[in-house]
């Protein structure tokens, strides 16, 4: 009989000698912390570990949500070998857990991937 694992999470450390997200001095090293819902979300729409950190270490903040919780958070854009990609990334110390992640829908950003279109 098979026995099955669920994987909830996985970490992938990143050493800088500053990470700054908008000008903010985060932490002298960062560890990237895969939520299950990111994970799933990175399966569906193919989506490499790569990518997210690429978009973590070179990304732009678009949007800040100061206010979410447990921790506050923040919704990066990048553009990975002609990919553009949201990350949604909430911030706890050095811990950075990614969220979420997706490519931005045409409909409801500009071209840039950094502008809400209005309704």
């Amino acid at each position: 009989m098979a026995s099955s694992v669920r994987l909830q999470y996985f970490k992938m450390s990143i050493s800088f000698d500053v990470l700054e997200l908008k000008g903010e001095v985060l932490a002298d090293r960062l560890d990237i912390i895969f939520s299950g819902h990111v994970l799933r979300r990175m399966f569906e729409r193919n989506i490499r570990a790569d990518e997210i950190r690429w978009i973590v270490e070179n990304g732009k903040v678009v949007e800040d949500y100061p206010d979410d919780l447990p921790f506050p958070s923040k919704l990066l854009e990048g553009n990975f070998s002609g990919r553009q990609l949201h990350v949604v990334v909430a911030v706890d110390g050095s811990r950075c857990i990614a969220v979420t992640t997706y490519a931005p829908d045409p409909e409801l950003w500009d071209v840039d991937g950094r502008t809400r279109r209005k309704p």
